[in-house]
């Protein structure tokens, strides 16, 4: 950025783009405490949004707001000084201000005295390379001068005492493939896009957002990490290229990234010099960890660093510190996610330390132990999911996404890694299935099976695991298939729990088609051979809730009660919950085809709600559609269209097959046609439309009979509450009746950040409902 000092403070030669947010909350910290420090990883606009904030309170010091850019230090005579003596830096702050005296005090003693008195507020900008002399003139000047605020930018804190930090973080960037397209206006709104546009329309003028560029415009923003000097590097190249063509040259950021403006300081003239430039200010061990942790994608766990990162160079006991410190110096992000604490690098930062491992010669190497240690926890997860600790392991699955898969990719791209590609595959089975990735699953199945055509047990278990999930998609043939060559393989090598595992899931095939018969010697066959094995877990539990199926299907609702009764057995003592569910929905449908509403129901609403903690989207249709019926049975027809509503568009993301299972589909036509002839059309149309607008956890509450009613007139919120401009807009959206994901994808925000604004409005208003914020709408 040019700097053109003008009453101490360098003026802005373009403009402001975002940051309300951000400057609000800095100006706040400075009411609260005398010395705020804005931290961040290069390039994120620290110096900017410091800049914007003291301009906006200059009105309101008396002596004004001075402006100390340490990385151009005042009076080129002391450039060759040490810098790090905080009377030197004392001596640069004082010219900076305009304050001289001829005296053979100390500069610092000197400087705290001429400040004594002074109303002012000193942004010090840059003070990452002089941490130690910052921090002691600071503290010199806070003690000494009770009026002085200090503003300072800096990678890494000051710590000491009184500092507030806040991190800069970088620009909100649009997801790139969002559920529904936004429109150019909503795209508008979104922060890193609008600084892309802004200085392409500098660089290029006449640049305009349009149907055709904004795809591209959003790539551009989402890879860069909503990192302004990273937008801002990327849109000068719009004077030579286009916005898809910058977008795949992104692979090689730092040589695309590479022309700034000459004026700016060198470490802000081209991305690799910015990254670079906190690359130097670590330690040794720093780096080598930083080089190291590039390995990950999606973020990590201390764990997962000690396992992948630690040698004889880093050993495991220094980790944690050296973790403290790129924390400390922005370049590791912590993430409080609970229990456990985990970590994240912005993709420009990992793509840096990628190239300098790799320039190292350790990438291959890191790759390897990063592959082994994931297989090895993907083993655990496997043995440990069935039991107390169930969630957490999914949870873990779902939260190592990317790490597996990185693993898995790496594992395909080596001979000697593609058994281990097989088995990470199958081992994450119950993922598969839990989260409902079952296309992801068989599509790494499919690569690995055919990369590993060797008759081996890892072959027998991936053969099984995609003939599951070939049914689960409702294709049966393929299964079928599968499934036949899982078990001669698996009897061939000697693998007896393999063998049981696809005579059970066959038994399950033959149901889906109607061979009752079938099913049942096929599940009656595998239950034996679980039991010859010892086996008491996930396998004989999905073979009973097959077989309860089959026998509900052929009208023995004794025996399938039986089969549910021994599934709750042996998930409830094991802290199991997700097949515990599928036990639960067998019970109801036994209860209420006996003519037991209430039995039904609390059965149903008991499977439901287990699903908050394991979103499997099978058995939360199956509870929906059967609490549909047992609403609809008991008279509360309103109510049982709103379920409908829900489900339906949860249905629509099953296979067509699976859409059109007899036990499912034939009750859901029956009551869905009962349902509207009492309604009406009109009626049913907007209990359905209403509820199709809700989120999963709306949905759930709503079923469970947990939504809170509109409160009394008396009870409104006062209509003289004031919301922010945000609020406003999110607040009319309640009202027309958006969930919080559609309102998400409306705004082209995260789900998260619309949640907490309606949680936050519904605070000011007083409301206990989304309806209370329509009715505060209406009487405003």
């Amino acid at each position: 950025m040019d700097r053109v000092h003008v009453g101490g403070l360098p003026a802005e030669l373009t403009s402001f783009v975002g940051r309300r947010r951000d400057v609000g909350a800095v100006k706040r910290l400075l009411g609260e405490g005398r010395l705020v420090t804005l931290t961040g990883v290069g390039g994120t606009g620290k110096t900017r949004l410091a800049l914007r904030v003291a301009t906006e309170l200059r009105r309101a010091l008396p002596d004004g707001v001075w402006f100390v850019d340490l990385t151009q230090p005042h009076g080129s005579d002391l450039l060759t000084m040490e810098v790090q003596d905080p009377n030197v830096l004392a001596y640069l702050v004082g010219s900076a201000l305009g304050l001289r005296e001829q005296s053979a005090r100390p500069p610092l003693e000197l400087l705290a005295d001429q400040l004594a008195d002074r109303h002012l507020l000193l942004l010090l900008d840059n003070c990452e390379q002089l941490i130690p002399a910052c921090a002691i003139m600071a503290d010199t000047l806070l003690r000494s001068c009770p009026k002085l605020r200090i503003l300072a930018t800096s990678r890494e804190r000051l710590c000491i005492a009184g500092e507030l930090t806040y991190e800069v973080p970088p620009l909100p960037a649009p997801e790139p493939e969002p559920e529904r397209r936004p429109s150019l206006k909503e795209l508008s709104l979104n922060e890193s896009v609008s600084l892309f546009s802004a200085r392409a329309d500098v660089a290029g003028p006449g640049f305009q957002l349009t149907e055709q560029n904004s795809l591209a415009v959003v790539g551009i923003c989402h890879r860069l990490d909503g990192l302004p000097l990273a937008i801002e590097l990327a849109a000068a190249r719009i004077r030579v290229l286009t916005p898809e063509q910058i977008l795949e040259r992104l692979d090689n950021r730092f040589a695309l990234l590479s022309r700034g403006l000459r004026t700016s300081p060198p470490r802000q003239q081209t991305l690799r010099a910015c990254v670079a430039w906190s690359f130097d200010l670590c330690s040794k061990p720093e780096r080598r960890l930083w080089e190291r942790l590039s390995v990950f994608s999606g973020g990590f766990g201390l764990d997962a660093v000690e396992g992948v990162c630690a040698d004889e160079i880093l050993p495991v006991d220094s980790l944690l510190d050296l973790v403290t410190g790129l924390v400390d110096k922005s370049i590791v992000t912590f993430v409080d996610q609970g229990e456990v604490a985990r970590y994240r690098m912005l993709e420009t930062i990992r793509e840096f330390g990628q190239e300098e491992l790799e320039r190292r010669g350790e990438e291959a190497a890191l790759r390897h132990r990063h592959a082994a240690w994931y297989l090895n926890r993907a083993g655990v997860a496997e043995q440990k999911w069935f039991g107390p600790d169930q969630e957490k392991w999914c949870r873990w699955s779902r939260t190592e996404h990317g790490n597996l898969r990185m693993a898995f990719d790496f594992c395909l791209s080596t001979p000697d890694g593609r058994p281990q590609a097989l088995r990470l595959a199958g081992t994450l089975w119950f993922y598969w299935l839990v989260f409902g990735l079952v296309l992801e699953g068989r599509d790494w199945l499919r690569r690995a099976l055919e990369v590993n055509p060797a008759n081996t047990a890892d072959r027998a278990v991936a053969l099984w695991i995609d003939g599951h999930l070939a049914s689960v998609q409702g294709d049966l043939d393929a299964a079928t298939a599968r499934l036949e060559a899982a078990f001669d393989l698996a009897r061939d090598v000697g693998d007896e729990m393999t063998q049981a595992r696809a005579i059970k899931r066959l038994g399950a095939v033959a149901m889906h088609r109607g061979d009752y018969q079938r099913a049942t010697a096929f599940l009656e066959d595998a239950l034996a051979r679980f039991s010859a094995l010892g086996e008491e877990g996930a396998g004989t539990v999905h073979a009973r809730i097959a077989l309860a199926m089959n026998c509900y299907l052929q009208g023995d609702h004794p025996a399938a009660a039986r089969q549910a009764e021994q599934i709750l057995a042996l998930c409830r003592p094991r802290g199991d919950r997700y097949l515990l569910a599928h036990g639960l929905n067998v019970l109801a449908r036994v209860e209420f085809a006996l003519g037991d509403l209430d039995s039904a129901a609390a059965w149903a609403r008991e499977a439901l709600g287990l699903r908050r903690s394991l979103p499997d989207a099978m058995t939360l249709v199956f509870s929906l559609d059967l609490l549909t019926e047992i609403t609809a049975a008991i008279g509360d027809y309103e109510r049982a269209a709103t379920l409908i509503g829900a489900a339906r568009n949860r249905w629509q993301t099953f296979t067509t097959s699976v859409r059109r299972w007899k036990v499912i589909a034939e009750p859901r036509r029956k009551w869905e046609t009962r349902i509207r002839e009492v309604l009406g059309d009109a009626a049913f149309e907007a209990a359905v439309r209403r509820g199709a607008e809700f989120t999963t956890g709306d949905m759930i509450s709503y079923a469970l009979g947990e939504e809170v009613q509109p409160a009394p007139d008396a009870d409104r919120p006062e209509p003289d509450v004031r919301l922010t401009r945000r609020e406003a807009q999110i607040a009319d959206l309640v009202a027309q009746g958006l969930s919080n994901k559609q309102i998400a994808a409306k705004l082209v925000i995260s789900q998260r950040t619309a949640e907490g604004h309606v949680e936050r409005i519904m605070q000011k208003l007083g409301a206990t409902s989304r309806t209370q914020i329509a009715r505060w709408l209406h009487d405003r």
